[in-house]
């Protein structure tokens, strides 16, 4: 893999193996960003105000106990989940002052499980596609299901959850969405798909 570090700072553009581990991240002093790389399994931690960064990668088999901001900082941000991903915490789809978006791309059948949080974001705009209401959770492969736990509540501002066959994601629109958890639209003026 490839990492570069300095004052406080993980970007991991490169495989990291994190089976059965735990990467502790402190927010006094420490920030992970995923720039294109991967990491397989394990858990990500984020504590006292570190948040794991995601601007374009794969998490395969990961366990996320905090902060994951999938598009708050970093606009048109995309992560791809394999073998599941479990949060226990709050993960950020987009930023809910800006324009910023982004996507959690789920590559074949997968569950979205823990006790955590997804906000969407307030962005309705992309660049290159106009009012698309691009903040997702979609599945990129035809004929498969997304489930969403038990403990899971998805919130926000504007976001899809299941298909996106348009701009700016390109997924199949014969998916299917298995809720067992909460999606409530509970920001004034927001839509969520």
């Amino acid at each position: 893999g490839n990492f570069q570090s300095g004052a406080g700072l993980l970007v991991l553009s490169g495989v990291l193996t994190n089976s059965g581990q735990t990467l502790v991240l402190n927010g006094a002093t420490n920030t992970l960003t995923l720039q294109y790389g991967m990491i397989l399994g394990g858990t990500i931690a984020p504590a006292n105000g570190a948040a794991f960064i995601v601007q374009d990668g794969t998490l395969n088999g990961v366990t996320v106990n905090g902060v994951l901001d999938v598009g708050n900082t970093y606009s048109e941000a995309v992560l791809a989940v394999t073998n599941g991903l479990t949060l226990n915490g709050s993960a950020f789809i987009g930023n809910p002052t800006n324009n910023n978006y982004g996507g959690i791309q789920f590559l074949g059948s997968q569950t979205l499980s823990g006790n955590g949080t997804v906000v969407f974001g307030a962005s309705v705009f992309s660049p290159s596609c106009g009012n698309v209401n691009p903040n997702a959770l979609w599945l990129a492969n035809a004929g498969t299901t997304l489930t969403i736990g038990s403990g899971i509540t998805v919130r926000g501002q504007n976001g899809t959850v299941g298909a996106f066959p348009s701009c700016p994601w390109y997924g199949p629109a014969n998916v299917s969405v298995v809720n067992q958890g909460t999606i409530s639209a509970d920001v004034s003026g927001g839509i969520i798909n």
